[in-house]
């Protein structure tokens, strides 16, 4: 995707590109600027600190344990190779903390780590989220509710509603000719 974004300039003129431009991935893609970004527009998420190289051993949160760490580049962090490594700690002690800096900084990631108050509960809620992102057919089935008198009914599959969702999943403008009530209108505002 990256390479997409950085060539999109020569690549526009005979292709659709839908991905952000290189400045707005580059606002995103660090997660330092990505929760500045979500300061801007009043979006809610977890009290979050930086922790720099430069003081890292003389670090500590100003909320209290358990915190999660997580790194701000993960695409250097991934180049780097340490005992115990994982794509976020869970801290529950000063100790713990001091022991994970101590690792992602021997092993040559120099970039900032992300300090997060830890949240406890499950990620069920986040999980049916990517699953939503990533399979339009799961919302569709599970999610989608059509309003009608006095109920609200699951969103039914035809060849009629199959075709509209897949000509706008692969953008393609189409023209589809039905009897009245064969939910044409709902399928396109579910999909949208």
């Amino acid at each position: 995707m990256k390479l997409i974004i950085n060539n999109k300039s020569k690549l526009k003129n005979k292709y659709i590109i839908p991905y952000v431009d290189k400045k707005l991935m580059d606002k995103l893609v660090l997660k330092e600027q990505f929760y500045k970004t979500c300061d801007k527009y009043g979006l809610k998420y977890p009290k979050t600190e930086i922790c720099t190289y430069d003081d890292y051993k003389k670090y500590m949160p100003s909320f209290s344990f358990p915190i999660i760490i997580k790194p701000s580049n993960s695409v250097a962090y991934w180049k780097c190779d340490f005992e115990g490594k994982k794509k976020v700690f869970i801290c529950e002690t000063k100790e713990d903390m001091k022991r994970i800096f101590k690792g992602i900084y021997k092993s040559g990631y120099k970039d900032s780590l992300i300090i997060q108050e830890y949240i406890p509960g499950d990620d069920t809620k986040l999980r049916v989220l990517n699953e939503i992102a990533n399979n339009p057919w799961y919302y569709l089935r599970e999610v989608v509710r059509i309003p009608t008198a006095g109920e609200k009914r699951r969103f039914e599959l035809s060849r009629a509603t199959l075709a509209i969702c897949w000509s706008i999943l692969n953008n393609i403008s189409s023209f589809v000719v039905l009897p009245r009530q064969c939910y044409k209108t709902y399928t396109i505002c579910a999909m949208y």
